[in-house]
């Protein structure tokens, strides 16, 4: 199995941790309700 960039690897490890979990769901609901457009925008 390759491993993933370092940075990316930590990036995703910060984001797996419940906190921050809550943080981005939280954020892509915000996201979704200003628009579809504005949100397909900002995760690319």
């Amino acid at each position: 199995m390759k491993r993933p960039a370092p940075v990316k690897n930590a990036v995703a490890k910060e984001l797996r941790t419940p906190k921050y979990r809550a943080r981005v769901v939280r954020n892509k609901k915000a996201y979704v309700r200003k628009g579809a457009i504005r949100a397909e925008s900002d995760t690319k």
